[in-house]
């Protein structure tokens, strides 16, 4: 898991991403960045700061259901046609640079499986989230702890959302003014 939430996970492996899809591109090699330990793990962590009503937004990261193109790639480096689905499935606020990414990266989607919601805890960053399920009707809550010294923590340890029947009742506040 990353330390500054989803947002900026988003925000490093689109630069990796692309660096690795036009080495392999023009190289057919990735010089090894695919093989860098935790990166298929990020996978998981994207699912699992998804809930009912958005992401988990901590660390700056924003409340809605942005399009991680990152994420079509890296299901296709490590064969996780379960990922594709659930991204096309989820995930759907878009800019249009992450529509191109996605359009170039998204192979074939049709052996479609949906993934099944699992409980997760995530060591070192301590984040930990518990739910029934994606549909909107289901309950959803997730939490992190872990060190306040990573960057854009904003003193936001401990902070939750709490997701049921469609409504998030509990959030996190986001991104304060760098004004």
């Amino acid at each position: 898991a990353w330390e500054e939430g989803l947002g900026y996970t988003s925000y490093i492996l689109q630069y990796i991403t692309q660096l690795s899809s036009s080495l392999c591109i023009n190289f057919d090699t990735s010089y090894g960045i695919n093989d860098s330990a935790g990166l298929e793990e990020l996978l998981d962590f994207t699912i699992a700061t998804f809930g009912p009503t958005g992401i988990y937004n901590f660390a700056d990261a924003t409340v809605g259901r942005s399009t991680s193109s990152f994420a079509f790639y890296l299901a296709n480096v490590y064969d996780r046609c379960d990922v594709r689905s659930f991204v096309l499935k989820h995930f759907t606020d878009t800019d249009a640079v992450e529509c191109i990414n996605a359009l170039f990266w998204c192979e074939d989607v049709t052996d479609v499986n949906d993934v099944q919601f699992k409980n997760s805890y995530e060591r070192k960053l301590e984040h930990i989230t518990l739910g029934s399920g994606f549909e909107p009707e289901s309950t959803w809550l997730s939490t992190h702890g872990g060190y306040n010294d990573a960057n854009h923590h904003h003193l936001d340890l401990g902070s939750f959302v709490f997701d049921c029947d469609g409504v998030r009742w509990a959030m996190e506040l986001g991104s304060d003014s760098y004004n």
